[in-house]
C-alpha cells in the first residue's frame, strides 16, 4: 500500500448541516459520525478520519469536521493538518456564519487549495442555484478559493458528482505533498487504549516520519514509548510520514498521559514551552482593537489553552494589522516554529460579544524570557527568524 498512498490530507469545512459528512461517505463509503451523540443529533461533533482512492488508485486522507458552533475548537484542531479544502455551503441556505468563520481558520491555519462543494441542489430549482452559486463567487473573492472551483452536487441523488469528484482529482494532482524532512512530531488527535493490544494515538504528522521500534516522548510529560505498530489511513504500515493519517500503537504510555493537545515527538524534536514569538494578525472585520495583554483561548495543533497576547512593537493591535507578539502561555504545550494558529476571545479580550475567532498567525520561535516592547534586538531577531523559517540553514544562522 506504501507505493499507492500520498501524504495530503483533504479536509471538509462549511456550516453545520450542509452536507460535510454525506459527502464524505459518497466519497469513501465512510461514516465519520463515530459517536452515538453525532448519530442520535445528526451532526458531526468529533474529528472523522477516512481514507479516500482517487482516480488514478493514490489514497489520501481526508478530516471531516464539525460545522456547530459549539464544536469550533474540535474544527480548528481538524485544520491545521489539511492541505485541499473541500468547503461545503448548502444551496438553500448559501452563506452562514460558521462558513464565514471556517474560512477565516482555514485561511489562518495557511491553506492554499481547495475546492467548493455546493450541496443539496435537488432542494433548489435552477434559478436560485445559479444566484446562490453568483453569491458564493462573490464571497469568495480576495481569498485563497477565489478561483477554485464550484461544483454543485446532491448527495442524495448523485447528480454533479462526476464532475466534482473529476474538479477534486485536478486540485490533487497540483496540490504538493508534505516534504518529509525534520524530526517526527505529531499532534494528538486521541488517544485510547484496545485489549491485548494497548495504547493507540491517532493524528496527522507536521514533520518527519516515524518507523515500528522508534521510541516517542510525550511533550508535555516525562513519557517515551517504543512503537509497535503503526497503520496509515486504516492499513497496517511500516513507517508514517507528514501529512498522512496516522495511528500509533504505543507501548510503555498509558493513554490517559496522551489525548488531544499532547505531542507525540522524536528526541530533540520540541520541547515544553510557555513563551512563544510568532506574528499575530487581527481580522479585518473585528470590531475593536486588541490590546496589549489582553486574554485569548490559543488553538494550536489539536490544543488549546489561555495565553495573554505582549505586543512587542504597540500597545494595540488594530484590526486588519498584523505585529509581532509574545504569547504568554497558561499552560506549557509541544509548540515549534512554524506551527500555525488561531486566537479566538471574549469580553476580556475584545469588547462587544462571546468568544469568537479573532485572528491568528504563525510561531517563530520560543523564548525562556519574557521580552520587553520596543526593543531593537528583538525585534531584529524575529525578523530574522521570520525571513528563516522556511529554511532550515538559515533558521539555524538566526537562532
Amino acid at each position: 500500500m506504501s507505493q499507492d498512498r500520498v501524504n495530503i490530507t483533504l479536509g471538509t469545512a462549511g456550516h453545520v448541516d450542509h452536507g460535510k459528512t454525506a459527502l464524505v461517505k459518497m466519497l469513501t463509503g465512510c461514516d465519520t459520525d463515530r459517536l452515538k451523540a453525532e448519530k442520535q443529533r445528526g451532526l458531526t461533533i468529533e474529528l472523522g478520519f477516512a481514507p479516500c482512492r482517487m482516480a488514478d488508485e493514490r489514497i489520501v486522507g481526508i478530516v471531516d469536521v464539525p460545522g456547530h458552533v459549539d464544536f469550533i475548537r474540535n474544527m480548528v484542531a481538524g485544520a491545521h493538518g489539511i492541505d485541499v479544502v473541500l468547503f461545503v455551503i448548502a444551496a438553500d441556505d448559501s452563506i452562514m456564519p460558521q462558513t464565514r468563520e471556517h474560512l477565516d481558520i482555514l485561511t489562518l491555519m495557511g491553506c492554499r487549495e481547495g475546492l467548493v462543494a455546493l450541496t443539496k441542489i435537488d432542494l433548489v430549482d435552477a434559478e436560485l442555484r445559479e444566484m446562490v452559486q453568483a453569491d458564493v463567487r462573490e464571497f469568495l473573492g480576495g481569498t485563497f478559493l477565489e478561483t477554485a472551483p464550484i461544483c454543485p452536487l446532491s448527495n442524495v441523488t448523485g447528480e454533479g458528482y462526476d464532475g466534482f469528484f473529476k474538479a477534486l482529482n485536478q486540485v490533487v494532482d497540483g496540490c504538493r505533498p508534505h516534504e518529509i524532512t525534520g524530526l517526527f512530531r505529531a499532534w494528538a488527535e486521541r488517544a485510547f487504549s484496545l485489549r491485548g493490544i494497548g495504547t493507540v494515538v491517532s493524528g496527522i504528522p507536521t514533520s518527519g516520519e516515524v518507523r515500528v521500534g522508534d521510541r516517542l516522548r510525550v511533550v508535555p510529560g516525562d513519557e517515551t514509548g517504543r512503537v509497535r505498530g503503526l497503520q496509515v489511513y486504516g492499513q497496517d504500515a511500516e513507517v508514517g510520514r507528514a501529512g498522512e493519517c496516522i495511528a500509533i500503537n504505543l507501548s510503555d504510555v498509558p493513554a490517559d498521559a496522551l489525548g488531544r493537545g499532547k505531542v507525540l515527538a522524536a528526541a530533540g524534536a520540541c520541547e515544553p514551552v510557555s513563551l512563544v514569538e510568532a506574528d499575530v494578525r487581527l481580522h479585518g472585520h473585528v470590531p475593536a482593537p486588541l490590546k496589549d495583554y489582553a486574554e485569548v483561548h490559543l488553538h494550536v495543533g489539536t490544543a488549546e489553552a489561555i495565553a495573554h497576547v505582549a505586543i512587542l512593537d504597540a500597545k494595540q493591535i488594530e484590526p486588519g494589522e498584523t505585529r509581532p507578539v509574545q504569547l504568554r502561555l497558561a499552560e506549557p504545550l509541544g509548540i515549534a516554529a512554524g506551527d500555525r494558529f488561531v486566537i479566538r476571545a471574549g469580553l476580556s479580550g475584545l469588547a462587544g460579544g462571546g468568544v469568537t475567532t479573532i485572528g491568528g498567525g504563525r510561531i517563530l520561535g520560543t523564548s525562556n524570557i519574557r521580552l520587553r516592547r520596543n526593543r531593537s534586538w528583538t525585534l531584529g531577531m524575529l525578523a530574522a527568524r521570520r525571513e528563516a523559517i522556511d529554511s532550515p540553514a538559515a533558521w539555524c544562522e538566526a537562532l
